[in-house]
């Protein structure tokens, strides 16, 4: 007996293979399953059939327990039982069997293995590789054949009684080879009608012996050509995957049924097809060959109609001829056996009822389904009743058959002979033979627990997903790749300013963008990067109200991976956006205002450092030089000192005022003033200083004038403005000081007072700046008085505190206008 090969050889042997095909391992051309297991269960190995029909990618699939992720509850034990047999290194059956497995989708598929221990390089046993057969659609065929047998036990049963009744049965000899020779002809007529082509070769001559009638259909009349000639595109010498060799063993006898796929060259179909090696009625061993459409799945209902009619048919043939009964049961078990092949492939409960409405035939698959056997159907006919979800039996009460009506699909409950509930759906159809005799109920079963459930998840899940998106604060929408809206959550409502859904279903989203360029370039970005987080664009509401909001997007793709559509989230930031851009703004401010500050402190250093200059060099020079110079010297130091003193001390009397304005720290008490006695007041102030230049100063309004102001800023105001003019204005000169009522644009009134002088005036250049913090120091005036450099700064933050504005309008050697307003009382 050959020694099992080693890991070490079976790995040689797949990288010998595997050189031959650089373009696919053979473990992967193979039509059936690989899969190898190691000692824990976990899986190493696994070819494309295996993830073809388990409906996982490779990856998916290795390094996960075969048992734990690919087995049901129930087949799992039996499974471990036959894998620790392999691996203990029993030589049983153990190498050989079948059970059902997990797909992806939760379908059960039924797998025949042959299992094969893996050895290492010293004899140990470190798992086993198993090839598999997808034998589901055979099992669903055996079943079916199984009801074809139960009938054929019916016929035998009627055979049976008369059997009595047959005589000279040696006599008829002649008459029975007659009909078995009749019975062959009508069972290849029965071939025609398979639903299948089948054919029969010689498996050394390949000479086509026999084609079914679908086969000529298909192909032509090829009956005596050579089979890879008849059947195949341009085939001139045998096919490359004939199966000749896989028919018969070495001693040349039968063996079991092959199956494989292929697509036909002539059809383009593709065909499950079941091989095997028969006797012909010559003796000789040939090829037949059942090739079933998997192009599209048939329906299978229609196909036992018209056996069952074939079997009333048989049955009416057998008793008018009265042949010999032991002879017929010989030729109905040959072709039960034939039947059998399109039986296997039931899968679903089958079941007739005869019109007494007792079961002839139940197939096998109910006690997979109810836990329930066959026997137990046949001999209680009210079991079917017994077993319905008391919850539901009305269902099938108000189903009753009836000879006439086809009945729709159904679904109950059952009650499991382990007492577990399982769904079934049920659909049920009248036999009526060719004489429009009723002959009883056909009717299926299937077991459909798993999407019962399916769809009660899937509707709390949806329920579940409803109540997210109706519940979100931000807007969750879908449109498709035209733009169209077709999901919207509620709060877009809120958001956009919509009454209704049905406003913005249906709606193209361009209606929504104050520019169509931003929405394509949204997609544009979209599309080429599959997700877009956190985008940031301007909307418009119902009432053209633009709101700035934040989107994160997906795109949506078809079934063929192209662009279909964009889902995604969409949040409002308007007030987010308005915060951001007012802090900006006060950031801007505050840069500004400590530019200003920095300014300022280097002006009033400049400007404090002057008359201090001037104050420490005259007092020195009275202090070491007093004795030396003259009384006229002396009073003319010490008037310097005077003048440079009061200058500073209007310097910081200023700053005091402007500090203590920028800190907020001036209380500025708006009330009714008598705008002409608060001028005359300030007036009578500053005349002397007017007086020494020989300045006339005239008012010309009335008096009766009163305005909304705070009383000291405006005092500051008007001293600030009227000291300007006086320094300025040469000797001799003249200003004039003016009121009048105006209007502004919100038809508000207020008082603009002028302050007129006809002195050196001011440069064009130096006008925008009269008003700001700069580097520049105060000009002096026509007797070379000096400014403190705060005065019109006061007067704007003032004249703005108090709620008017101020300007400023001159000519140079003709003199200046300062206008400013206050609102009137």
């Amino acid at each position: 007996m050959k020694n099992k090969p080693t890991y070490q050889e079976l790995e040689d042997e797949l990288k010998t293979l595997k050189a031959k095909d650089n373009s696919q391992s053979i473990l992967d051309i193979a039509g059936v399953i690989f899969i190898g297991i190691d000692t824990e269960g976990n899986i190493n190995l696994a070819n494309k059939k295996a993830c073809e029909i388990l409906g996982y990618s490779e990856n998916e699939i290795l390094g996960k327990n075969w048992f734990d992720n690919f087995l049901s509850e129930e087949t799992k034990l039996k499974v471990q039982t036959i894998s620790k047999k392999i691996l203990s290194g029993e030589n049983d059956n153990s190498k050989y069997f079948e059970n059902y497995i997990l797909t992806k989708s939760g379908e059960e598929r039924l797998i025949h293995w042959h299992n094969t221990p893996i050895l290492d390089k010293n004899n140990k046993i470190i798992g086993h590789l198993s090839s598999g057969e997808d034998i589901t659609e055979r099992r669903k065929a055996k079943d079916e054949l199984i009801k074809q047998n139960k009938a054929y036990e019916i016929l035998n049963t009627e055979y049976k009684k008369q059997n009595t009744e047959l005589k000279n049965a040696n006599k008829k000899a002649d008459e029975i080879g007659t009909h078995l020779k009749n019975e062959n002809t009508r069972f290849q007529k029965t071939l025609d009608t398979i639903d299948a082509v089948i054919y029969v070769a010689d498996i050394e001559t390949y000479e086509l012996l026999y084609l079914n009638e679908l086969g000529k259909k298909n192909t032509g009349n090829k009956i005596g050509q050579k089979c890879y000639i008849a059947l195949q595109k341009g085939q001139t010498s045998p096919c490359a995957f004939c199966t000749n060799h896989l028919l018969l063993d070495e001693n040349n006898k039968p063996k079991k049924v092959h199956v494989w796929e292929f697509q036909n060259t002539i059809t383009g179909k593709w065909y499950q097809c079941r091989d095997q090696a028969i006797p012909w009625t010559d003796g000789r061993l040939v090829r037949i060959e059942i090739a079933t459409d998997i192009t599209e799945i048939k329906e299978l209902e229609l196909q036992l109609k018209e056996q069952n009619e074939e079997y009333y048919a048989l049955n009416e043939k057998y008793k008018a001829q009265n042949i010999d009964l032991q002879n017929s049961k010989i030729e109905i078990a040959k072709s039960n056996e034939k039947y059998r092949i399109v039986a296997d492939y039931a899968y679903d409960w089958e079941y007739w009822i005869n019109p007494n409405g007792d079961f002839i035939y139940v197939s096998p698959s109910c006690e997979r389904i109810t836990g329930y056997t066959p026997e137990e159907f046949y001999k209680d006919n009210k079991l079917m009743f017994k077993i319905i979800h008391p919850d539901d039996l009305h269902i099938l009460e108000n189903h009753k058959h009836s000879k006439d009506v086809e009945k729709k699909p159904i679904e109950f409950r059952i009650i499991t002979k382990s007492k577990k509930t399982e769904w079934i759906g049920h659909v049920c159809t009248s036999i009526i033979d060719k004489d429009n005799k009723h002959r009883g109920i056909r009717g299926s079963n299937r077991l459909i627990s798993k999407r019962k459930k399916t769809e009660r998840e899937l509707i709390l899940s949806n329920a579940k997903y409803k109540n997210i998106i109706n519940n979100l604060n931000d807007v969750f929408y879908r449109a498709d790749a035209t733009g169209k809206v077709t999901m919207a959550s509620p709060s877009c409502l809120n958001l956009f300013g919509y009454s209704n859904l049905d406003e913005v279903i249906g709606q193209n989203i361009n209606i929504l963008y104050p520019n169509s360029n931003e929405r394509a370039k949204f997609v544009s970005i979209l599309t080429k990067t599959g997700y877009v987080k956190n985008y940031r664009t301007c909307l418009l509401k119902k009432d053209g109200t633009k709101i700035f909001v934040e989107t994160t997007a997906s795109i949506i793709q078809d079934s063929e991976g192209n662009y279909a559509g964009v889902e995604g989230i969409v949040r409002d930031i308007t007030d987010r956006k308005l915060a951001e851009k007012a802090l900006t703004e006060s950031e801007n401010k505050l840069r500004e205002s400590n530019a200003e500050k920095d300014k300022f402190f280097s002006i009033i250093a400049h400007d404090l450092k002057s008359p201090f200059n001037s104050i420490l060099g005259f007092s020195d020079l009275l202090v070491n030089n007093f004795e030396e110079y003259d009384t006229k010297t002396q009073k003319e130091f010490i008037g310097y000192i005077d003048t440079s003193a009061k200058n500073t001390y209007k310097l910081l009397e200023n700053l005091l005022l402007w500090s203590r304005s920028q800190r907020g720290n001036l209380n500025f008490i708006y009330e009714k003033e008598n705008l002409y006695l608060l001028l005359t007041e300030t007036i009578n102030i500053l005349k002397p200083a007017a007086i020494n230049k020989g300045i006339q100063i005239n008012v010309d309004f009335l008096q009766n004038i009163y305005v909304i102001a705070d009383k000291n800023s405006l005092s500051t105001i008007f001293r600030n403005l009227i000291n300007n003019a006086i320094k300025f204005t040469p000797n001799k000169g003249k200003i004039l000081i003016n009121a009048e009522t105006i209007t502004n644009h919100d038809n508000k009134e207020f008082i603009k007072i002028t302050i007129i002088d006809n002195g050196v005036g001011i440069a064009k250049e130096k006008l925008s700046k009269l008003f700001t913090i700069t580097g520049e120091t105060s000009t002096k005036g026509t007797n070379g008085e000096v400014g403190t450099g705060l005065g019109l700064i006061l007067c704007k933050e003032f004249v703005v505190k108090n709620g008017g504005e101020i300007w400023v309008e001159s000519e140079v050697g003709k003199g200046s206008k300062f206008i400013f307003t206050i609102p009137k009382a």
